[in-house]
């Protein structure tokens, strides 16, 4: 038991170098080795007033007062620093980090705590993107304090992502995966997490290639490292049967889509909310091969299901409008894929902003109608629009990137 206790004191006083709160619920540990020399300082100042002659029949008296004295001084800033910088986690950090700029646990927090706030006001239709930018910056700065933190390095290049900065977040990711590779292992289940999210930003780019080979290993660390019906395999698979919605569509990304969901059933239950990506992928699916019935049965239960899942103010519904824009189309039901297309991008420039580089991608399913019903040149024009803001967006970006010095 006392060998216990000896190690304990040794870990809250910072003698010894572990990961951050890891081993112990005592996160300020570090102000008791700061605090060594206060406390014995004034334990000799007590004992020496206590034994002066001059001091006399009051020595006691004065010591008591004196101990009430800084006893309510202690106090009153305590209640001080309870009403600010103990307020909350943001406001702790942020104190910290006046103190202590270099301190990556400090900017690690920070960053998760912009990054859950963005997500409550999105929640409530609110649009706040400077908070992913902010959320960004300090998981840039904590892995510029922390060279092997992969964890900043992957949660960056998602943030960068959800902003639409697809290149910045193609690089940072990379950059992510070569630190997990060094720090974690080739088979570890965390970097399976960002070769996985990368091969998904290149397949958003357009760069199917390189995707399928990332999403493939992603595929086989997860099924080695967490087993073959593990939540993760099928986000992996459901990524990999994307890629397939070509010639080889019904044969190969069927049977993915439907390994899947069946994983998903056992681990996750019936109503998370990756089923409605699913099956809404798997309507597209069905759609593009001809099978209307199937699609429309399909998609609409995706619908429903994101909206009860995932609110009636998420990005993932922009996604449905379109895919349902898009079998209308291949029905031929012009006047239907116009009016989903246009929910599409009214939905979108609410949740994602007008800026948002998959704006483009919906503008485009939108043009390929308009041309064919003879509109060219109103498609030009929304194309050009579309483009510029994403452009415009990119540079005032990028300018506030080298104005913070994140790298």
């Amino acid at each position: 038991v006392m060998l216990d206790k000896v190690f304990a004191v040794i870990g809250m006083l910072g003698l010894i170098s572990f990961n951050y709160t890891q081993f112990t619920f005592v996160a300020d540990h570090f102000v008791y080795l700061a605090s060594i020399g206060i406390f014995l300082c004034v334990a000799l100042a007590v004992h020496w007033l206590g034994r002066r002659p001059v001091v006399g029949r009051y020595g006691l008296p004065l010591v008591t007062v004196l101990a009430c004295a800084v006893l309510v001084g202690l106090g009153c800033r305590s209640y001080h620093h309870n009403q600010t910088v103990w307020k909350s986690g943001k406001t702790f950090w942020q104190y910290t980090l006046k103190y202590n700029p270099t301190c990556w646990p400090g900017h690690y927090n920070l960053a998760n705590i912009y990054r859950r706030e963005w997500d409550a006001r999105r929640r409530e239709g609110i649009r706040v993107p400077e908070l992913l930018e902010q959320a960004a910056d300090h998981y840039g700065l904590a892995a510029k304090a922390r060279t092997d933190l992969h964890q900043a390095h992957r949660n960056r290049g998602e943030t960068l992502s959800m902003l639409g900065d697809y290149d910045e977040g193609v690089a940072i990711y990379q950059r992510a995966i070569m630190t997990g590779d060094r720090v974690l292992g080739p088979d570890h289940p965390d970097l399976a997490e960002a070769i996985d999210d990368l091969g998904w930003l290149y397949q958003i780019q357009g760069n199917y290639a390189k995707a399928k080979v990332l999403h493939q290993r992603a595929l086989e660390i997860r099924e080695k490292s967490l087993g073959p019906n593990h939540y993760y395999v099928a986000w992996t698979l459901n990524n990999l049967a994307l890629l397939y919605h070509g010639d080889a569509g019904a044969t190969v990304a069927q049977p993915l889509y439907k390994r899947a969901l069946e994983i998903m059933r056992a681990t996750v239950g019936p109503e998370h909310w990756i089923k409605a990506m699913l099956i809404n992928n798997l309507a597209l699916l069905y759609s593009e091969h001809g099978n209307y019935a199937k699609g429309e049965e399909l998609i609409d239960r995706a619908l429903a299901h994101a909206k009860k899942t995932l609110g009636p103010k998420h990005p993932v519904l922009v996604l449905i409008y379109v895919n349902l824009g898009t079998m209308n189309l291949l029905q031929k039901n012009n006047e239907q894929a116009h009016r989903y297309y246009k929910r599409a991008l009214t939905f979108g420039q609410e949740v994602l902003g007008p800026a948002h580089p998959q704006m483009v991608r919906i503008l485009e399913y939108y043009v390929t109608l308009l041309r064919m019903t003879g509109r060219r040149e109103e498609a030009d024009r929304e194309i050009a629009k579309a483009r510029t803001l994403v452009a415009q967006a990119k540079a005032a970006r990028k300018q506030r990137a080298t104005q913070g010095s994140v790298n």
